[in-house]
């Protein structure tokens, strides 16, 4: 009998044991999931933010990875060896270590996010270098033409600029930028810049700082305007001398 009773309270002991065990690792697998936790929105947007910088560098643009980077994964490759030598919550706790690790690893996603931004940016002159619809507005000539296709120009320039707000996350930006590049260059080729030295003279003066002369108003230029439907467009002013 005392033996059966022996077996019993050391069996008891066994399972007291075991539900102490079992209290403690999920203690500590808790522990871990709220460490985990912590970490998952900062590798979200860093992920993230890499496959932007990636797919500007797949697409054949030059890019430098930020210096936080290498930062970020000393720190990470520390903290990982440590954990594999020691697979505790404390370890990742310990010290200042995870506190690190996060504001390290936000700042990466930060720099990340401004290098892929700046770089696409500064692409866009190479994929389209006109000018401004504000700048050919000041250039051409006010024919209904060419106001037909500044108006087309000024839609397709805004929609191309739009594309640089931000750095892109998917190779269809990058191509819709492309595409609309290649439709500014045919809506370009609506522009009317030939006109008679006259006229050309005129509408170069009237650019000017100082406006164009009267003297420059040749019958050749009021016929010119006549026909374009521009003759209410200008005014005579006095010349301003001081």
């Amino acid at each position: 009998m005392s033996q059966t009773l022996s077996s019993k309270a050391a069996e008891l002991k066994a399972r007291i044991e075991s539900l102490h065990g079992l209290r403690e690792n999920m203690a500590e697998a808790s522990e871990l999931e709220g460490l985990r936790a912590q970490l998952a929105p900062m590798t979200t947007k860093y992920l993230a933010n890499l496959d932007r910088l990636r797919l500007l560098s797949q697409s054949g643009l030059k890019v430098v990875e930020p210096v936080g980077i290498a930062r970020l994964r000393k720190r990470a490759r520390s903290l990982l060896v440590d954990f594999e030598s020691n697979p505790k919550a404390s370890t990742l706790k310990k010290g200042q270590l995870w506190v690190s690790l996060i504001l390290e690893g936000n700042n990466a996603t930060e720099e990340l996010l401004a290098t892929a931004k700046e770089r696409w940016l500064s692409h866009r002159v190479n994929i389209f270098g006109g000018e401004t619809p504000a700048a050919l507005d000041a250039k051409l000539a006010k024919t209904e033409s060419n106001q037909s296709a500044l108006r087309d120009y000024r839609e397709t320039y805004n929609a191309f600029k739009s594309q640089f707000d931000s750095a892109p996350s998917t190779p269809e930006t990058i191509q819709r930028a492309k595409d609309l590049a290649s439709k500014l260059e045919i809506i370009s080729q609506r522009f009317d810049y030939f006109v008679s030295p006259d006229v050309k003279a005129f509408l170069e003066a009237v650019q000017s700082v100082r406006g164009a002369k009267i003297s420059l108003l040749t019958e050749d230029v009021i016929i010119w305007l006549r026909e374009n439907n521009s003759l209410d467009s200008y005014c005579i002013k006095t010349a301003d001398h001081s």
